[in-house]
């Protein structure tokens, strides 16, 4: 029940209209869990999915520290994977030509990138 007023509380501050686990959905050898993120069209929906995407990886972060026993963790120390799946149609973009787009995402980000 916590997990889902956690979703609730969250969507409210980021103006998200809804996020839920989506349980019929399931990643091939992936043991996690899927958030679905809606946010209507008339609102700054980008903004309001990253704003929530990133207040669940830093709650994740600092549950994670907090079950290893180690509360001075930082957020970048613990490895976090986030799935983004991109409709069909814009892979091409996302990739770019000859790999260029997402290897400007690896360079500003410092992130690890895999397209699959």
């Amino acid at each position: 029940m916590a997990a889902w007023s956690n979703l609730e509380n969250i969507a409210k501050e980021t103006d998200c209209d809804q996020i839920y686990i989506d349980e019929d959905t399931q990643v091939p050898d992936y043991p996690g869990k899927i958030l679905v993120f809606r946010a209507s069209p008339q609102q700054n929906s980008v903004q309001s999915r990253v704003k929530a995407v990133e207040m669940i990886l830093l709650r994740v972060a600092e549950e994670t520290a907090k079950d290893k026993g180690n509360r001075s963790a930082r957020y970048e120390e613990i490895k976090l994977e986030t799935i983004i799946f991109v409709p069909e149609g814009l892979v091409s973009m996302v990739i770019g030509t000859r790999g260029r787009q997402i290897k400007y995402f690896k360079e500003k980000s410092g992130a690890e990138v895999v397209v699959n």
